[in-house]
């Protein structure tokens, strides 16, 4: 621009003159340019995170590897598990038609060893999953020292005993926060035998039933959950014993060996783990009572006539049918059922590939999986 200037001028006497003043005031005065700033500069918008940046943050955090185990873990009894292997269980899932998922699966199996560094639990497992209207939950049930220090008022039973012997975690979202379940009363229990609720997916939803019920969803939810766990969890015949101090306790046998596919076909070697809900319920009945004249003894006998405890390892053949059918579990076998040599250092043993599929007709949800040489409780 300043030569075109200069060249214009060139007839004039001082261009040559006012070309010397141009080049020094340049050297003497850098030219600075400055980019205009950008349309996200001058408006300033608001930063905001897409759901798949959130996602991968919350994927990140949940998938870092774990610190050691801030609480340590009491020892367990010989062959009990601290956290089932589900990737492995999985796998007889979906022969019998359950599956969440290779990426599902993985994530929860994450999610119990979580639970386990994070929480005092001594061991875990995942439970199962309950459909909801607008949010579903994941169910994880563990086992925790009954070492709380505020005991619970009357009629509740005691955090590590009777209906409260378990604790769960439930979640909405397998990577995200997993909040564990209040105790329940027996009043609770009582009610959800009869409440028809379909769940929400929010612990503190409103529970509208008649007559009310005395507390919100996560009430309700941990009532069901017992209920279920009680009534559907068993066990191979002699797999548990009883303890020979506390017969109301049981304990696994040493001398357990795992039966035949087609042994296992039969009721009579099943048997439940949990002790029943009485219809107080309870586990046990409360000391009642009684006036100056009234034997207690007499009253309690009346008590557990009108409402029994019923033997703890009971067998499922003993269980009431359900209606329209012969007993309250159907019994199937998937699979190969063909029977193999073992080969090198188990030759001489036998083994097959065939998953046994128990479901109990009372709670059509659940599921109790077992083959010569892996037992799960169930989902």
């Amino acid at each position: 621009m300043v030569i075109n200037q200069i060249s214009k001028d060139a007839k004039s006497k001082d261009c040559f003159e006012n070309f010397e003043k141009i080049m020094d005031f340049v050297e003497k005065n850098h030219f600075k340019y400055k980019a205009p700033l950008s349309d996200h500069e001058v408006n300033h918008p608001r930063k905001v995170k897409s759901e798949i940046h959130e996602w991968l943050e919350d994927s990140i955090a949940f998938l870092r590897k774990l610190p050691p185990r801030s609480i340590p873990a009491p020892p367990l009894p010989k062959d009990a598990k601290y956290a089932p292997n589900l990737l492995l269980e999985s796998r007889l899932f979906e022969t019998v038609g359950i599956y969440f998922g290779e990426e599902e699966t993985y994530l929860l199996n994450r999610a119990m060893l979580k639970l386990l560094n994070e929480t005092n639990a001594v061991s875990v497992r995942f439970w199962g999953k309950i459909l909801g209207r607008s949010r579903s939950y994941w169910v994880i049930e563990g086992q925790v020292p009954a070492d709380n220090p505020d005991p619970l008022p009357l009629p509740y039973e005691r955090f590590g005993q009777g209906v409260n012997a378990l604790t769960y975690w439930v979640a909405n979202d397998v990577q995200g926060h997993w909040h564990e379940l209040p105790a329940i009363s027996p009043e609770h229990i009582k009610r959800a035998r009869t409440a028809k609720h379909i769940m929400t997916g929010h612990l503190n939803a409103k529970v509208d039933v008649y007559p009310p019920f005395p507390g919100v969803e996560k009430h309700y939810l941990k009532a069901q959950i017992v209920r279920i766990t009680y009534s559907t969890v068993i066990a191979p015949n002699n797999f548990y014993k009883a303890n020979d101090e506390d017969a109301t306790k049981i304990e696994i046998s040493e001398e357990f060996a795992m039966p035949g596919t087609e042994e296992l076909k039969s009721l009579e070697n099943w048997v439940h783990v949990h002790p029943n809900i009485l219809e107080a319920g309870r586990i046990t009945h409360l000391e009642p009572q009684v006036g100056p004249e009234e034997d207690k003894d007499e009253v309690m006998n009346k008590i557990l006539t009108a409402d029994p405890i019923k033997e703890r390892l009971r067998p499922l053949s003993e269980d009431n049918p359900f209606t329209g059918f012969e007993a309250n579990w159907l019994v199937r076998v998937h699979g190969d059922t063909q029977v193999f040599n073992m080969a090198d250092k188990d030759e001489g043993k036998s083994t097959t590939y065939a998953v046994l599929a128990l479901r109990p007709l009372t709670w059509p949800g659940a599921c109790v999986i077992a083959n010569v040489s892996l037992l799960s409780l169930g989902l």
